[in-house]
């Protein structure tokens, strides 16, 4: 199935289903955020992708995308991005889910993905979606889940 879009003045088009809900959520903290610290925003698959909406509407200074499906079609969600933002994405090994929805009807990742390689064990592959799992991001950079 194609992705229904919605259109953004500042992004294009962008994932409907994704981007539902992002004008409230971002009015809701707009006020609460302190002018003096640079923003730092970071999210994982459906989080990574609203992140960089997000990113996009607060002016983020930051930006730490994991896992992110494509947020938008063409170059819209780049170019909205704030100039001079610290903005990396990261795709463990055999992730499918960067790659969708596809490229080849023109939805496009905003940043250069770095590629990681922390492979799921085998009792938890489930295929190339097995690649997906938080966890797995987060080993890769040496962060352990609480117990």
């Amino acid at each position: 199935a194609v992705p229904e879009t919605a259109h953004d003045p500042r992004m294009g088009l962008v994932h409907a289903g994704f981007f539902m809900g992002m004008e409230e959520a971002v009015a809701a903290v707009e006020g609460r955020l302190r002018a003096s610290a640079p923003l730092t925003i970071a999210g994982h698959s459906l989080g990574a992708a609203r992140a960089f909406y997000a990113a996009a509407m607060l002016k983020a200074g930051r930006l730490y995308a994991f896992g992110s499906p494509s947020p938008g079609i063409g170059a819209g969600v780049r170019d909205a991005l704030p100039s001079g933002i610290d903005a990396r994405s990261y795709r463990n090994g055999a992730d499918v889910v960067p790659w969708l929805p596809p490229p080849s009807l023109g939805w496009r990742q905003p940043v250069a993905m770095s590629e990681i390689l922390s492979p799921p064990s085998l009792a938890d592959y489930f295929g190339h979606l097995g690649w997906h799992h938080s966890t797995l991001y987060a080993k890769a950079f040496g962060v352990t889940a609480p117990s």
